[in-house]
């Protein structure tokens, strides 16, 4: 099994399907983010269909010791009486199954059937769902590594039509048949999400500070002469706050122009933070020479400001370096 590892390989760059959503939407940066640099026994397992199937046709036939191995591998361990693998049925028992025999062996699960006995397993991650199921009795089997989250949907159908596998509890995994007449519009991709409660922290920060600063301006009985003209650097907050005006529409117009990958929404908030800092510098430029120096007060909120600009545009740099590498990286 050359194409297989429990933490991702640097070699694996070329030889990888883009993840999709259940709207066909690649989701390059959600993966990019979840790739393992630890083994971890329940799933962080990368391979091929081609390495898979040698691993199901080397148990298939195994003999002497290694077949004793295999036949306690696959013999029922524990039964299975939960109502579904995952959810709110994974706590509620059932005698449904009973009649297949499910139960989990040593790293799979397994039935009777018909044609005899089965063991399985599935997996799924952003954008990936996938499903492997072998009848050892009838020297057969199947693997299906798909790149799309609609796979659970038609996996029953392609399972009956490749190997007329009419046996599998999919009702137990949960997994829903496609049905033609549900329809739903895209929702919004994840990363707008986390875009929008990042531009919504900063403004917040950033109205907390304004908040303040008011506060002490009505308190200050110099102001009514001081208000005639605008402190120094009040134009670069202008700048700032028209980047975080920017975060989302442009993330959103960037990832549309990418593809709708998700990088756009990471690379688009520092987009959105040079325009802004570009446009307060030039402001700040046009009206040199018509601010006054600022208060004790307003020093405090500035300094204040200065880290929360810093803050943001450290953090759009760090979002934008993660679109830039999982477009050009994947």
């Amino acid at each position: 099994m050359t194409h297989t590892s429990y933490v991702w390989q640097r070699a694996f760059v070329g030889n990888v399907a883009d993840p999709h959503d259940v709207f066909g939407r690649t989701q390059r940066l959600a993966q990019f983010l979840s790739r393992r640099s630890r083994a971890d026994a329940a799933g962080s397992m990368v391979t091929t269909a081609e390495d898979y199937a040698r691993l199901l046709a080397a148990i298939m036939n195994a003999s002497g010791q290694r077949k004793a191995t295999m036949d306690e591998m696959l013999r029922p361990q524990i039964a299975i009486s939960s109502e579904q693998m995952f959810g709110p049925g994974a706590w509620v028992d059932t005698n449904r199954h009973r009649g297949i025999d499910l139960a989990w062996g040593l790293g799979w699960g397994r039935f009777d059937s018909v044609p005899g006995r089965a063991f399985f397993h599935t997996g799924h991650d952003a954008g990936y769902q996938n499903y492997t199921v072998t009848y050892p009795d009838k020297g057969i089997g199947i693997v299906l590594l798909s790149n799309s989250d609609n796979f659970e949907s038609v996996a029953a159908e392609i399972l009956r039509a490749t190997i007329g596998d009419v046996y599998t509890p999919f009702d137990w995994l949960g997994y829903l048949a496609f049905d033609p007449a549900m329809t739903r519009a895209p929702s919004p991709d994840p990363l707008v999400f986390l875009v929008l409660i990042f531009s919504i922290d900063v403004a917040l920060a950033a109205g907390a500070v304004a908040l303040w600063r008011r506060s002490k301006r009505r308190a200050d009985p110099a102001w009514p002469a001081l208000r005639s003209k605008h402190p120094e650097g009040y134009w670069m907050g202008r700048g700032l706050a028209l980047a975080v005006v920017l975060f989302v529409p442009l993330g959103l117009a960037m990832n549309s122009l990418m593809g709708n990958d998700g990088s756009g929404l990471a690379i688009g908030p520092a987009v959105a933070a040079v325009i802004g800092v570009a446009t307060g510098a030039a402001l700040e430029q046009r009206h040199k020479g018509e601010t006054r120096p600022r208060t004790s007060y307003e020093k405090r909120a500035r300094g204040w400001m200065v880290g929360i600009g810093i803050a943001t545009v450290v953090v759009a740099a760090a979002l934008a370096a993660l679109g830039v590498v999982a477009r050009l990286w994947w």
